[in-house]
């Protein structure tokens, strides 16, 4: 365990008529979190190194080892809020103390703004300077980003994520290059999405459902890193190439297209797959089975309102995506069946 110093900032000061309890009574909330402490209060212009200074030498003298800076980026000055504080402690003369970022996902205003390829690129450029620091907080190497509340990211997040591990393990399952160990996984991971996505979309603070669906996304990876992808992925990455358009918003928006179209050659493997996700029993017919997980993947979609055509889309860059796309899949991925550059065309529209 470590004591906590928690720094009073002066804009966290209520606004008229706030009611976000965070916002609205910003002390009232950390002591009910923290009963058995009482926050030390401490105003600090981060602006000023001797501040930080002062700041950090008490922490010191308290027993606190470690600050961790509250941080999120702001697309309108391509830096971190809290940029200025970080940079005064790496400067700062006092010793024995490292830092670390928590990424938060409190601020409304910031983590629900759409973040373009520009924002990612100076969010990395950004860690990868700060997290070099000496003094920055490692595990075995590696610099530690807390994220904060993160189960409050948005739905859509959850969805679009959810759906890209669900690709893993229908690709990695269904294509020629599967193997017992890769399919063990596939299985193990639809089965787990089948009954934990909805709750985790839902209740984003239904910590049971977040967890099992981390497991899912490590069983999909654990397959699809041996038993590789197909055309959903092929097809997905020029959507994100041309368009910036989110990964797993793409996988999600091409995986039934893709799955009707191959599904005459993988019958059996769509009445497994219905099976692992408790959609009928092994008994059943194999074509009924396979019929099942089909409409499954199509309502999973249509409850995590995932849309089902790329809005962005332009019927002139169709022609290029899909011989890009085609080019991808038919000289790297184990398709199951393949498609001419046409029949792309037609299924990407």
């Amino acid at each position: 365990e470590k004591p906590i110093l928690v720094s009073y900032m002066p804009y966290w000061h209520s606004a008229p008529g706030e009611t976000r309890p965070w916002r609205k009574d910003p002390w009232g909330v950390l002591k009910a979190q923290f009963p058995e402490r009482e926050p030390i209060q401490s105003w600090y212009d981060e602006s000023k190194q001797e501040v930080m200074d002062i700041a950090m030498a008490q922490a010191v003298s308290g027993g606190i080892d470690c600050f961790s800076f509250d941080t999120y980026h702001n697309p309108a000055t391509r830096r971190f809020i809290g940029d200025v504080a970080m940079r005064n402690f790496m400067k700062s003369s006092v010793k024995g103390m490292s830092f670390c970022m928590a990424l938060s996902t409190d601020n409304i205003e910031m983590t629900q703004a759409q973040l373009t390829l520009r924002d990612w690129h100076d969010i990395w450029d950004q860690f990868a300077e700060i997290s070099d620091h000496p003094g920055y907080q490692k595990i075995k190497g590696r610099p530690v980003a807390p994220i904060i509340k993160f189960y409050d990211l948005e739905k859509n997040i959850t969805a679009a994520t959810g759906i890209d591990a669900l690709t893993h393990a229908v690709e990695a399952f269904v294509g020629n290059w599967s193997t017992p160990y890769s399919d063990g996984m596939a299985l193990a991971a639809v089965g787990l999405i089948f009954g934990n996505l909805r709750t985790a979309y839902s209740d984003g603070k239904d910590l049971v459902a977040r967890e099992k669906m981390s497991l899912a996304s490590t069983y999909a990876g654990l397959a699809f890193t041996r038993a590789n992808v197909g055309y959903v992925h092929a097809i997905a990455h020029q959507f994100g190439g041309k368009y910036h358009t989110p990964h797993g918003l793409a996988n999600a928006i091409m995986l039934p297209r893709v799955l009707k179209y191959s599904a005459p050659v993988i019958t059996d493997q769509l009445a497994r797959l219905a099976v692992s996700a408790r959609l009928g029993k092994s008994g059943e017919h194999k074509d009924k089975l396979a019929q099942k997980f089909l409409d499954a993947v199509d309502a999973l979609n249509q409850d995590l309102a995932i849309p089902t055509e790329l809005a962005a889309l332009k019927e002139a860059d169709i022609p290029a995506l899909a011989k890009a796309a085609c080019h991808e899949a038919h000289t790297g991925y184990p398709v199951p069946r393949y498609m001419t550059q046409e029949q792309c065309e037609d299924m990407i529209r």
